[in-house]
């Protein structure tokens, strides 16, 4: 069983450095070009690499953070990518089985998380709380819009855009925390609940930005 979890952390640690390097030059090309379509799928393959590494470890292992991340990542990134084949949904375009399972699937687990968080907070667990707590609810507003779209077909036609952006830029952000909680006590030393939360706090306006630009055309 050490042996396993060994080749697997090496796989996870690569799959991680992978996606935290690849994951950047989309950001940074020209939106749809090659270069920003071939790095988003090595991001993407990364990502996945991550996410299989990182939930089989922490079931093994009972490690509550990595399990919480790797989840909360991932759906980000499947959501996100997604999105490139849900283009049409303002002409109608009915979602297929493999979006309805990840909203469903994801919309449990994020509300589980939100559930957990009030728990933790109440119990004295602050720091853990409010970060399962704040993960929980942006999971579950992204659920809640994906989903919404899929009932009621929306009029803008820049949804996908704005979902593609929202999740792999999310996912990015996971990815980013992911790394800096890691290594913060030893390396980096700021506050626990600062290293969780700073990512999110430093990137989410570059969704915010992305989104606004693509609504003005």
């Amino acid at each position: 069983m050490e042996k396993l979890l060994h080749t697997l952390i090496i796989i996870h640690i690569a799959g991680g450095a992978l996606s935290l390097l690849s994951g950047i030059l989309p950001m940074v090309v020209t939106k749809g070009n090659n270069t920003h379509r071939l790095f988003g799928k090595i991001f993407f393959a990364g990502m996945t690499v991550v996410f299989l590494t990182g939930f089989t470890v922490s079931l093994i292992k009972n490690l509550q953070f990595l399990f919480l991340i790797s989840i909360f990542s991932y759906y980000l990134v499947a959501s996100g990518y997604r999105s490139l084949y849900l283009k049409k949904l303002h002409r109608g375009q009915k979602p297929a089985v493999v979006d309805w399972l990840l909203n469903i699937v994801a919309g449990l687990f994020m509300a589980g998380m939100v559930v957990w968080g009030i728990y933790l907070i109440a119990n004295g667990a602050i720091s853990m709380g409010i970060v399962s707590l704040v993960f929980g609810l942006v999971g579950v507003r992204g659920v809640y819009k994906s989903v919404n779209s899929f009932i009621k077909q929306p009029t803008s036609k820049i949804l996908w855009i704005e979902g593609h952006i929202a999740g792999m830029v999310g996912g990015y952000i996971a990815a980013v925390t992911a790394f800096l909680v890691v290594n913060n006590d030893k390396y980096i030393g700021l506050p626990g609940l600062v290293a969780w939360l700073l990512p999110t706090l430093l990137l989410v306006p570059l969704i915010i930005f992305w989104s606004r630009k693509y609504k003005k055309g």
